[in-house]
C-alpha cells in the first residue's frame, strides 16, 4: 500500500516536511490503486508534532523504514505493523496524518478540533475524486478525538469506518457527533483496554469541567447501532475474536496507554479491518449476547 505522509493544520494541508506538488504526489499515490481500493487515515495523538523535530510522527510513528535511533517501544511504526510497506503494487492508500499535539494537555484538546474541521475538508477532497474508494480512520488518544470532530464536520457520509485506540474525548461529544450527518453509514470501533483505563480517569480529572458534564469515553461509549466497544478483557469478547481469527494478547502492562496498538495481535485485527480482510460488518467482532439462565 503507498503511503504519503501529510500535513495537517488549523489552515493547511500539505506533504509531511514542508515538500511542493501535494496534489500531483496524492493524484500519483492514488493512481497506483483499483477504483475501490480503500484509503486509510492514520491520526497520532498528544506530544507529537511534525513542526517540531524531536516529536515528529513522519520520523518515528509513520516512518516506513528504521530510522537510525533507537526509539521507545510505545513508538512502534504504524504502517510496518499494519503490513503497509509503501509498495505501489499493494492494493490501497495510506495517508499518516501529522498535527500539533504539543502544548498542555488542554491546549491539545483543543487544537484536536480544530484540526479535525480542516481534516473534514481533505476527507471531501478525497471522497470527491475518489467517490467509489472507502475511506477509514484510524487514530490513538487525542487522534481519536481529531477523528471523530472531522466525522461531525463533514456534510455527508464519506467515511466508512473509524478505528479509535483508547480514544481521549467525553461520551457527550461523541453522541453529539452521532448525530451529524457525516456519520450516517459510518462504522466505529472503539478498543479501550484496561490497561488504559487510568488514563480514562485523569481525562475526566484534567477536563471535565471545561468539556461539560460527560464521561470518558473509555468508561462510557455510546450506545448505538453503528458503535462498536471492545474492552480486550472479556473472556467471550476475546474468543469471538480468536474464532474469527484474531487472537489477541493479554495486557503489556498493568498501566499502559499505549495497549491499545501495542498488545500482540491487535495491529493484525486492524489491518484485515482497513484493507477489508476483516469481518463484513464491525457488529461481528462484538460476541453474541449471553443467554439467561
Amino acid at each position: 500500500m503507498p503511503v504519503l505522509n501529510l500535513t495537517v493544520t488549523e489552515t493547511v494541508t500539505g506533504l509531511a516536511g514542508g515538500e511542493t506538488g501535494f496534489d500531483r504526489r496524492l493524484g500519483r499515490a492514488a493512481a497506483a490503486g483499483g477504483p475501490t481500493d480503500p484509503i486509510v487515515l492514520l491520526i497520532h495523538g498528544f506530544r507529537y508534532s511534525p513542526l517540531r523535530g524531536p516529536t515528529n510522527p513522519h520520523d518515528s510513528l509513520y516512518a516506513t523504514a528504521p530510522g537510525g535511533r533507537k526509539r521507545p517501544r510505545r513508538q512502534l511504526s504504524w504502517p510496518a505493523a499494519l503490513g503497509f510497506r509503501d509498495d505501489p503494487d499493494d492494493p490501497g492508500l495510506c495517508l499518516p496524518i501529522g498535527w500539533d499535539a504539543r502544548g498542555t494537555f488542554a491546549e491539545a484538546f483543543a487544537q484536536a478540533e480544530a484540526v479535525g474541521m480542516h481534516l473534514a475538508q481533505l476527507i471531501a477532497r478525497l471522497h470527491a475524486r475518489y467517490p467509489a474508494r472507502p475511506i477509514k480512520l484510524m487514530g490513538h488518544s487525542l487522534g481519536g478525538r481529531v477523528a471523530l470532530a472531522a466525522l461531525g464536520a463533514l456534510p455527508a457520509p464519506m467515511v466508512r469506518q473509524v478505528i479509535l485506540l483508547a480514544p481521549a474525548d467525553f461520551d457527550t461529544h461523541a453522541r453529539a457527533v452521532l448525530t451529524r450527518p457525516g456519520a450516517q453509514g459510518a462504522e466505529i470501533l472503539q478498543i479501550s483496554p484496561p490497561e488504559n483505563w487510568l488514563f480514562d480517569r485523569l481525562l475526566e480529572q484534567a477536563l471535565r469541567r471545561d468539556a461539560g458534564a460527560g464521561t470518558a469515553l473509555g468508561r462510557r461509549p455510546p450506545r448505538a447501532e453503528n458503535w462498536i466497544a471492545l474492552s480486550l478483557a472479556d473472556e467471550a469478547e476475546l474468543a469471538n475474536l480468536a474464532a474469527l481469527g484474531h487472537a489477541i494478547g493479554p495486557r503489556c502492562a498493568p498501566v499502559c496507554h499505549w495497549g491499545a496498538y501495542l498488545r500482540a495481535g491487535v495491529m493484525d485485527l486492524y489491518s484485515a479491518l482497513l484493507t477489508d480482510r476483516g469481518p463484513r460488518a464491525l457488529r461481528d467482532l462484538a460476541p453474541p449476547p449471553r443467554s439467561l439462565p
